[in-house]
């Protein structure tokens, strides 16, 4: 017993540890398109993550202005094509910059890279080697999109899969698939937010309310049937309104999301400490996941994708989250499920994990509402 409930206590600090990271995502938007014989692209990344590495930022205030960006112009593009490179037929050509912008996305402010791709012909492939920030953010995302003459393809780029091949003439729909399902997994295992909302739904779904305290589930049935509740509730609301999202025709602003977000995780924190909804926990899952879908969405809604490859990407994506989501559960479930009898589960697990929840929740929520930096890390 001892064991196993050493095994919780390392589980609880294992997810409370990296949360600090909350929601920071890092991604950035490369799209290159072929029309007529010649190799365009568009490439769009984070000032917040060209500042991290080239300190662009001169004043250090916490903002990038227009002229610390453009005095930092050439110094931007070396960087970021240097850390691209790009092949037709197992063969390097030459990118040459052509313009540089300033663009706004869903959750920052982005630098617009765009150039020439130099080629005598088109070839048959095109291989495209990204390796942006592959040394300073392991979590660094390149969503990549090339638009041919007679469809779209797209990829994720990483430090584990820096390279992609592109056949002119054949669709690789399975892979792009595939990258999807495996960004949607990445996604939630690295959202804490979402990791910890959850946790906090999943801590009391093995056991019930009884004369006003917490008490034991009296089957595994029971307590199966309130993880079902919870898991559909929160992928149901999540899938809804990350499809409305990435589909544009619902909008919000991104730091309204985010600390809504943050908001969700101290309430069904709170729920464990004083009952706010009663049993129905799902009720909390189902209402908070509408929002939290908005959060997913944020890594799909930039790369302006056509219908059928959206549909792909959605659908990849929202599978890839799901398997995540189950991930969790399957792990937490085996190892609470024994202990829900134990006053250690009852009074420290369910207690102290939901109250080290919601105050680091708490002080996610006042960071995104005020964008001000408030924990050290």
């Amino acid at each position: 017993m001892l064991k196993t409930i050493g095994i919780l206590v390392w589980a609880c600090a294992l997810l409370l540890a990296p949360a600090s990271f909350a929601h920071q995502t890092s991604d950035s938007y490369l799209a290159l398109s072929l029309t007529n014989s010649r190799l365009e692209g568009r490439w769009a990344i984070s000032l917040r993550d060209l500042d991290h590495v080239l300190q662009i930022d001169e004043n250090h205030d916490g903002e990038v202005s227009d002229s610390e960006l453009s005095r930092s112009r050439s110094k931007v593009e070396s960087y970021a094509i240097n850390h691209l490179k790009i092949g037709i037929d197992a063969k390097s050509v030459r990118i040459a910059p052509s313009g540089f912008e300033i663009e706004e996305h869903s959750d920052a402010y982005y630098a617009t890279l765009l150039f020439d791709v130099l080629i005598a012909d088109v070839g048959s492939d095109i291989s495209v080697t990204y390796s942006l920030f592959n040394d300073t953010d392991p979590q660094h995302r390149g969503l990549f999109r090339l638009d041919l003459a007679n469809r779209t393809e797209t990829a994720i780029f990483s430090p584990a899969h820096p390279t992609q091949r592109f056949s002119i003439s054949e669709s690789r729909t399975t892979v792009s698939f595939l990258s999807f399902v495996r960004e949607g997994i990445w996604h939630i295992w690295t959202g804490f937010d979402h990791i910890l909302f959850l946790i906090a739904l999943l801590l009391p779904s093995v056991l019930h309310r009884e004369g006003g305290r917490w008490a034991p589930a009296s089957s595994g049935r029971a307590a199966l049937l309130n993880i079902v509740k919870v898991v559909t509730a929160f992928t149901v609301a999540h899938s809804i309104t990350l499809t409305l999202a990435t589909l544009g025709w619902v909008r919000l602003p991104s730091r309204f999301v985010e600390a809504v977000i943050a908001a969700s995780v101290v309430i069904a924190a709170l729920n464990n400490l004083k009952t706010l909804f009663a049993e129905r926990t799902w009720m909390i899952a189902f209402s908070f996941g509408l929002i939290h879908g908005f959060g997913f969405a944020s890594a799909l809604t930039d790369l302006h994708l056509n219908s059928s490859s959206l549909a792909t990407a959605l659908f990849g994506f929202n599978a890839g989250v799901e398997i995540g989501q189950l991930a969790i559960v399957f792990v937490f479930v085996p190892i609470a499920f024994p202990l829900r009898k134990t006053n250690f589960y009852q009074e420290v697990a369910l207690r102290y994990c939901s109250l080290l929840i919601a105050v680091l929740a708490g002080a996610w929520f006042f960071e995104r509402a005020l964008d001000r930096r408030i924990l050290p890390f």
